[in-house]
């Protein structure tokens, strides 16, 4: 099919011969190859978020195709060939080329060295107020390495009356309600709370029961 713009379109990449013909009608072949653009690929890195500071720089390893790309895009909506990660969890990378879009994903979490809590705080199910010194106190005990910016702790017998409130971590409940022992036996509690491990900030809701046992 001959046409009079000198531009082609839809060809594909390899050789092919284009024919010139003058005013005059002479043919003359020109030969010319097409070439292919690399195919799209590339990995991100696997990379280890400490647990304070500055967050982890990511940027794609490229295996073919760079030259090629048109855009980029994160997860997170930044529009830029790097990205500091700064929160645990799977970040992916879109890019466009001329000819394809290819996305890679990576997870980033903390490294080794940082162990997450499989609680954020253990509460005791028997305490024993009998003024010994062990165990006298029913409270909460955060786990190590918790920040903790906000707690609520309640407790309550079996039919609702509040025992014992407190907003303070270190406070516990004695057994004692206006200064009268209670008798023996399973009491309610409630917690609530927000706390800081590392990076991410969580709010903690837990319930249970407590015994609470008179010594002889």
């Amino acid at each position: 099919m001959w046409q009079s713009d000198p531009y082609f379109s839809g060809l594909l990449p390899g050789s092919v011969t284009v024919y010139l013909r003058d005013s005059q009608d002479c043919q003359r072949p020109v030969n010319a190859v097409i070439p292919a653009y690399p195919i799209l690929d590339f990995t991100l890195p696997q990379l280890s978020l400490p647990c304070e500071g500055d967050g982890v720089i990511l940027s794609p390893i490229w295996l073919s195709g760079e030259k090629s790309v048109q855009s980029w895009t994160w997860s997170s909506g930044v529009a830029d060939s790097t990205l500091v990660a700064d929160q645990p969890g799977q970040v992916s990378l879109t890019v466009v080329g001329f000819c394809e879009t290819v996305t890679r994903s990576v997870t980033i979490d903390y490294g080794p060295e940082v162990t997450k809590p499989d609680r954020y705080f253990f509460v005791p199910t028997v305490f024993s107020p009998d003024k010994n010194g062990i165990n006298d106190l029913f409270r909460p005990l955060q786990a190590s390495g918790l920040q903790v910016t906000d707690y609520h702790f309640e407790v309550f017998d079996r039919w609702g009356d509040k025992m014992f409130v407190t907003d303070d971590l270190s406070a516990g409940w004695d057994g004692l309600l206006r200064s009268e022992e209670m008798d023996q036996d399973v009491f309610v509690w409630w917690l609530e709370a927000t706390v800081r491990f590392c990076r991410e900030e969580v709010i903690v809701k837990q319930q249970g029961g407590v015994t609470l046992v008179i010594g002889k």
